[in-house]
Formats: structure tokens, C-alpha cells, sequence
């Protein structure tokens, strides 16, 4: 029986606990639905591998394809911060966010000094082989092409007591804490300083408040929400904040960054994938069990979630071949395998990627199938639209909570539903993960289909041939049947 550990980290969420959340207004321009013009390459280039993927020469175990075909590269592609303003960190560049330290008349931090140092390593802290700052970890997990700065203030001591916050129903009381910051800080910060993509927004603010955690969708909790108030500061307005403890932080008598790691996601625009409401009967139960930084804190972001971030390319497979992956994890190499492209990461359709408990899975085998290394499959339904949820209303049909279909699922490879039906459930095992001979819709998950039924039935197998030793990669041969 795998031991619990990812409960106890604080799972947390992207809406609080308020009567009515409203999303705003998307914006789909009309070429991001219309099919890439980009032609196939002859070789892959992962967007953070240096060297160049060819594919490999025929194996004895697929059919008789003149190999001359490879996965390629869309061009002109939306990103999820390009469909809407809620998500206010940019995912590329430099950007800076405020980290502000909250303390109350009734409860003021006891060694202010030791606590921006705390929150000033677990935003700002080199990593290591042990431990990755917020800094650390968005570095190496987009490529370097996020480089977050933290600034991180003194303790800051709010008007009221603790309980006036809580019990506030004339305002968002959120809201009403940064109005105090901003207005604090205002003769003193240049707070165009903290709007890097000059959008008129603060990039972001955290809010590190002294007060026991509450009840998981309570005021005392962690959670990102957006400003409701009408202030700009330096012609700056705040938009999405952080609010959470600060015992969040200091975790197990150590500093731990996995919260802020965790909601800083959602700062870039990801969603959570674990469920809202895993006893609701929908069918929608257990999210990515745990397998991801946006489910159970664990691991990094999953392939998809940096496609839409900017982070890596795409590689899209949609007509036979055989090609080759890299460790995910090191390369940032993922396939997009779908029956027809359409030219947005928005869609329905396969991820494959090579996983290897390296890096950031390193001693995560609980989370993540026993440390077996081998082929993962997602199964990704991204439409953009709205969704009649009660628990976690998202801009796309489908969520991991309660929706029909999920948003992000894996596809097990030994077709057993065990993330649902195992003992106990909501778990990734050794056998959900492709090996060498595993041929999915050929020995494995031979019925899977896509959600849309008018898609028709999925066109194609996809044949685990071969992996290299010393996680030197994986061979791979897709094949369409027409």
C-alpha cells in the first residue's frame, strides 16, 4: 500500500471561498482555429534540447514504412495567457512580484527578520539537490525562460485585528488588505517596477499572513483570487494575489516552497488537476492522482501545462512514423498525437512523453508509478468554453473535478482503470506506464476512444519498440491506419 505523504502537503486551490466566481471574458482570435501551415521537419528539435532527434532506422517489429517522416512544429500558437487577463505573472522573462509578510495587531510575527528570511529563500534560495526556491524550480522547469524575482518586504501590520478580516462581508477582505499595502508602500515603491510586461497590472502580489491555517475553502487558507477594488498605484493596478499562511512555509521545521511553487501555477495561467469534490459520483474522480505539481504538489508541471505556457514546443505527430524521445524531464521533448490537428493546443488529442524518475521526480515513487521509467500517456480534451461546474468553473469544457470528461487524464497503460478502482484508489502504479512491447489500441487500451464521438474512432497505434540504456531515450513507432 503506498503511504499518503502528498496529503501532507497543503493541497491548495484556485478559487476561494466565495458565492459567485466570474471568469473573464475569452478572446479567441480567429487563426488560432485554423490549421498550422507549417510543414514537417526532417529531424526534432526540443526547444531546450541542443542537439537535434532524428528518426531512428527501421525496426523488425513495424511495418513497412519508408521512414522519412518525423514529428513537427506548429507556428503561430495561443498560449493560455493569451486567452485571458486573470493570470497576471508573464510566463517568459524577468518578471518581479511583490512578497509581502502579514502580520495583524493580535498576531505579530515573533522574529520578523527570521521570517522574511524564510520567505526570501523559499522565493529567491538557490536550489539544490534537496531543495528548489520558487526561483530554482521555474527556472529550470521552463528552460530558463521564466526567471521570477520575489521582492520580498518587510512584516507588514494591518489596521484591524485578525477577526475584522475574517468576518468582512461589505468588501472582498483580501482586497482590502492590499488597498492597506499599496497605499503603505506607495511614496516609497515604484510600482511600474512590478508590471514587466507594461499591461497597466501588477504582475502579482503574495500575502504571507500570520494566522493558523483554516479549513481546506476557508478564509484561513491558500488560494489565489483576483482584486476586486478600483485603485491603481503609480498607474499600476493589482489584479491576481496569493494569500496564504506562513506555516505553509516554514513546513516540518524546514522552509518549504511547494506551496508558493504550487501557486504560482495558477499565477501563470494552470489550473488544478486534482478533484474538488472526490465523493460527488461523477465519475470524475481522482484527478492526476497526486502526479503532478497542480495535483499533489509533486514532481514538475506535466507537458501540456508547458506547451500552453510557451515553455516547449509541441512536436506533432499526425501520420505514421517512427521517431524517438528524450527524458522529458532534461529535453522538454513531448508528442502531440491527434487524428487531425487544428492547429491549437486548445483541443482534444494525445501527449506522449518518455518519463524518468530524474530530476525533479527523483524520490517521488510514490507519486509517480514506482519509479518505473518508460512511455506516459496523457489524455488531453482542452476545448475553451464554458462548463456549468459547481465546485470549479474553468474557461475550458472540462475540468478534473466534475465535468464529463477530464481536462488532463492519464491513460493507464494496462487499460485497468486502476487510478479509480485500485486498492486504495487515486494512485499511479508501476503497470500505468508503456514498456517496450506495449502497443496502445494494439495490446493495450484497445477500444480507447476520443470524448467526441464525432471524431469518429482514434485512427492510430502507438508501439513502445525499444529504450535506450541509461535513459538514453525511447523508440516509438505511430502508426495511422490510413
Amino acid at each position: 500500500m503506498k503511504k499518503s505523504i502528498w496529503l501532507l502537503s497543503p493541497i491548495v486551490f484556485i478559487v476561494s471561498a466565495c458565492d459567485m466566481i466570474t471568469f473573464p471574458s475569452i478572446s479567441i482570435p480567429d487563426s488560432s482555429l485554423t490549421p498550422s501551415t507549417s510543414t514537417e521537419t526532417t529531424s526534432i528539435v526540443g526547444s531546450s534540447a541542443s542537439s537535434s532527434v532524428t528518426s531512428n532506422s527501421q525496426d523488425s517489429s513495424t511495418t513497412s514504412l519508408t521512414n522519412n517522416e518525423a514529428p513537427f512544429i506548429p507556428t503561430s500558437l495561443q498560449y493560455v495567457q493569451d486567452l485571458a487577463d486573470f493570470w497576471s505573472i508573464p510566463s517568459v522573462g524577468n518578471p518581479k512580484v511583490l512578497v509581502v509578510p502579514v502580520e495583524f495587531p493580535d498576531s505579530i510575527y515573533a522574529n520578523p527578520t527570521a521570517v522574511k528570511n524564510n520567505i526570501n529563500t523559499a522565493f529567491n534560495g538557490a536550489g539544490n539537490s534537496s531543495f528548489q526556491s520558487l526561483n530554482s524550480f521555474y527556472k529550470q522547469s521552463s528552460f530558463d525562460k521564466l526567471d521570477l524575482e520575489g521582492v520580498v518586504l518587510d512584516p507588514f501590520r494591518t489596521q484591524f485585528n485578525s477577526s475584522y478580516y475574517e468576518n468582512l462581508t461589505s468588501a472582498d477582505p483580501n482586497s482590502v488588505v492590499i488597498n492597506e499595502i499599496m497605499t503603505y508602500y506607495n511614496n516609497t515603491i515604484d510600482f511600474t517596477e512590478f508590471d514587466y510586461n507594461n499591461d497597466g497590472y501588477l504582475d502579482g502580489i503574495y500575502m504571507i499572513y500570520n494566522h493558523p491555517a483554516g479549513e481546506w475553502a476557508s478564509f484561513w487558507w491558500a488560494y489565489l483570487y483576483t482584486y476586486f477594488g478600483n485603485s491603481s498605484f503609480d498607474g499600476v493596478r493589482p489584479t491576481s494575489y496569493i494569500w496564504m499562511p506562513y506555516e505553509f512555509v516554514y513546513y516540518n521545521n524546514a522552509v518549504d516552497s511547494l506551496t508558493f511553487i504550487h501557486e504560482t501555477g495558477h499565477m501563470l495561467g494552470l489550473e488544478d488537476y486534482y478533484d474538488y469534490a472526490p465523493s460527488d459520483g461523477s465519475g470524475n474522480e481522482h484527478g492526476l492522482g497526486g502526479a503532478d505539481m497542480m495535483d499533489g504538489n509533486a514532481g514538475d508541471h506535466n507537458p501540456w501545462s508547458k506547451m500552453i505556457l510557451g515553455w516547449i514546443d509541441p512536436l506533432v505527430v499526425d501520420r505514421s512514423m517512427v521517431t524517438t524521445l528524450l527524458p522529458y524531464i532534461s529535453s522538454g521533448q513531448a508528442l502531440i498525437i491527434t487524428d487531425q490537428w487544428n492547429g491549437t493546443l486548445f483541443d482534444e488529442f494525445i501527449v506522449a512523453m518518455y518519463y524518468t524518475p530524474t530530476g525533479f521526480y527523483t524520490g517521488l515513487n510514490d507519486f509517480f508509478f514506482d519509479g518505473q521509467p518508460g512511455m506516459v500517456l496523457y489524455h488531453v480534451d482542452a476545448r475553451l468554453g464554458v462548463n456549468n461546474s459547481q465546485n470549479y468553473p474553468t474557461m475550458t469544457i472540462n475540468n478534473n473535478t466534475d465535468t464529463p470528461n477530464k481536462l488532463i487524464k492519464y491513460i493507464e497503460a494496462d487499460g485497468n482503470n486502476s487510478l479509480y478502482n485500485a486498492n486504495p484508489s487515486g494512485w499511479m502504479w508501476q503497470g500505468d506506464v508503456y514498456r517496450p512491447g506495449n502497443i496502445f489500441r494494439g495490446n493495450k487500451n484497445v477500444n480507447y476512444s476520443w470524448h467526441q464521438s464525432s471524431l469518429g474512432a482514434i485512427d492510430f497505434t502507438i508501439e513502445f519498440v525499444s529504450e535506450a540504456s541509461n535513459y538514453g531515450g525511447i523508440t516509438l513507432h505511430i502508426d495511422y491506419a490510413s
